[in-house]
């Protein structure tokens, strides 16, 4: 017997034997050891041996039964202090398990088995709500990647026990029902006897959040890149260029892989390259530059841009961040304006000599429309006269025929027929005055040329049954400009008066006022020709437009000239029953001095020479 292997392995054996199973054998051994000693004196009595081999015989079985007690008292005490161990260990583990950041569950096929406070907490329950669940039903029924929950579950416990340890994200419930993110892992452990899973589940919803947070960030940038106007860009120090917009790509004609590798001096013409790189050292020297150049696009296309950059610091490194704004409009814009100021002078005398030429044409029609009123006024005036003529003839006729002709008789007609006459050529002389213009502004009194322009209008208008009522006509209103030119004025408001009543066919009634104000003259012309329609009222000041059959549409036009170069003015607008014509003239006491100012007006109102 190999004395020294045997506590070894006794120790060993005796070690794993519970604490009662040690005290039988120790009760056993005593009883045995009595037995061999009672044996032996027994055997020592009956002189079977000699009292050496007794004496022997007792010690070696009090050394066996000591060494046995003394084996199994050192297992005992070595029990009892892995006992202790095995409770120290426990209330280590149990704390930590209960203070972990982490939520920590134990599950196997049946449900939860045991879980942390923390993990409890996650899902906003107790621990005892925990336990016994199935994570199934702390799960929405898919992912947020569309999979069924049920499915990668199994996925990754599969996984576990295998072996594996998958660390995976996974989106479970709160009670309430809302989800959160957290990252699992699966390890597979042995839990009193049988397998089952550890899960650590760490909270990562907020990191998710701000992931998110800046994935929303990151695309509003990039959709704000996007909608420049412009080609816009980052590159560093080294000319690599690290962020840029489809725009660019355009542009220039590179795709992305052929940007990546080039050099922004590279998508420039090469004659402003010095320029442009001496803009990119601005940039890194001052903070900011600007800089005009011309894009040379992969199809050899040439296309004027104004850039901006400023300098800025990404990941650590310095860099240029611009954009580029397509000037090609601005650019063909000067060029434009270049040769118009070249030829501005030239357009300047052909535009003025239009102008001319229209102004004549306008002139002279309205010179034409002026004669024809001049005609017809003459007619009427000359009606009554030639009556008269042609009567006092065949007085002196029928006086010749019934021999009563005598020389008193002859010579008292004949007067009388040259009288008529000179009343004749006195109304083609007082016509004729009336439509000469003047060459230089007057100091005239309003009144009077209104009422030129009436005694002019009067016969005709009588003969269509409409009355010129002069209201109220202040004698000392007197005001600076052209008589005659203003005197047609009134008559061509007259005239259009007249049309306004005639085709209403009712008897016509014309009142005419002159006020006078502290600057101006006020002049108002009111018809009961019921007025003008409102859609035509904007209108009737523009060259050639007209509402009448045979009109020329430039009598309120060139009077609105006249009025216009009077330092006056000329209104429309309707009334009651009719319109009301009002012509505002500078009073005279308004400029210094008696001398009279000159202008030519030949241009713009010679009607009638």
């Amino acid at each position: 017997m190999k004395f020294g292997y045997l506590p070894d392995k006794l120790m060993s054996l005796l070690q794993r034997m519970p604490a009662r199973q040690l005290w039988l054998i120790m009760v056993a051994a005593s009883m045995a050891m009595s037995e061999v000693i009672v044996a032996a004196m027994e055997w020592w009595l009956l002189g079977r041996v000699t009292m050496d081999y007794l004496l022997t015989g007792i010690v070696t079985s009090v050394l066996v039964a000591s060494l046995i007690v003394g084996v199994i008292l050192q297992a005992s005490a070595q029990a009892r202090r892995l006992a202790a161990t095995l409770v120290e260990s426990e209330s280590k583990y149990r704390t930590l398990f209960e203070t972990a950041n982490d939520g920590i569950f134990l599950q196997d096929a049946s449900g939860f088995l045991d879980c942390n406070q923390k993990g409890a907490s996650m899902y906003g329950l107790s621990k005892e709500a925990v336990l016994g669940r199935s994570p199934a039903e702390l799960c929405p029924e898919r992912q947020p990647d569309g999979r069924l929950s049920s499915e990668v579950a199994a996925e990754k416990i599969a996984a576990a026990m295998r072996g594996e340890a998958p660390c995976f994200e996974w989106q479970p419930l709160r009670a309430d029902g809302v989800p959160f993110d957290v990252e699992i892992t699966l390890n597979r452990i042995e839990y009193r006897g049988a397998p089952c899973l550890q899960a650590i589940v760490r909270d990562i919803n907020e990191r998710k959040l701000s992931e998110r947070k800046l994935h929303r960030e990151y695309a509003l940038r990039q959709r704000i890149i996007e909608s420049l106007p412009g080609a816009f860009f980052i590159f560093d120090a080294s000319g690599h260029f690290h962020t840029w917009n489809h725009n660019l790509e355009e542009i220039s004609g590179l795709n992305t892989e052929e940007i990546n590798q080039a050099h922004p001096l590279d998508v420039i013409e090469a004659v402003d390259q010095p320029q442009v790189a001496e803009a990119i050292k601005r940039v890194f020297s001052a903070g900011r530059a600007v800089v005009e150049a011309r894009i040379l696009t992969k199809g050899g296309k040439s296309i004027p841009y104004f850039f901006t950059g400023v300098s800025a610091d990404i990941d650590g490194q310095a860099a240029v961040i611009g954009l580029g704004i397509d000037i090609s409009e601005r650019k063909q814009a000067e060029m434009s304006l270049q040769l118009l100021n070249e030829t501005l002078e030239q357009r300047i005398r052909e535009e003025t000599a239009k102008g001319m030429a229209r102004e004549r044409l306008l002139i002279q029609q309205s010179r034409l429309a002026a004669m024809g009123e001049m005609i017809g006024n003459i007619a009427h005036q000359w009606r009554q006269p030639i009556n008269a003529l042609t009567l006092l003839l065949a007085n002196i006729k029928d006086a010749y025929e019934y021999h009563e002709l005598s020389k008193e008789y002859l010579d008292s007609e004949v007067s009388k027929g040259q009288h008529m006459i000179q009343r004749m050529s006195s109304t083609i002389d007082d016509f004729r005055n009336f439509f000469r213009p003047n060459k230089e502004k007057q100091r005239f009194i309003a009144c009077v040329g209104v009422e030129e322009a009436v005694k002019m209008v009067r016969p005709s208008f009588s003969n269509h049954d409409i009355e010129i009522v002069l209201d109220g006509c202040d004698e000392s209103c007197e005001v600076l400009g052209y008589p005659n030119e203003f005197a047609q004025v009134v008559l061509n408001a007259l005239s259009n008066a007249k049309e306004a009543i005639a085709a209403r066919k009712v008897a016509g009634e014309i009142h005419i006022r002159v006020e006078s104000g502290e600057a101006a003259t006020t002049i108002s012309i009111r018809d009961n020709g019921g007025g003008i329609p409102d859609e035509i009222l904007g209108k009737v000041f523009d060259p050639y437009f007209t509402t009448k059959e045979k009109g020329t549409g430039i009598g309120l036009y060139m009077s609105k000239m006249i009025m216009g170069n009077m330092d006056g003015d000329i209104a429309i607008r309707n009334i009651e029953g009719g319109a009301e014509v009002r012509l505002t003239c500078r009073n005279s006491d308004l400029v210094a001095g008696s001398v009279p100012v000159k202008q030519n007006a030949q241009d713009v109102t010679n009607i009638v020479r």
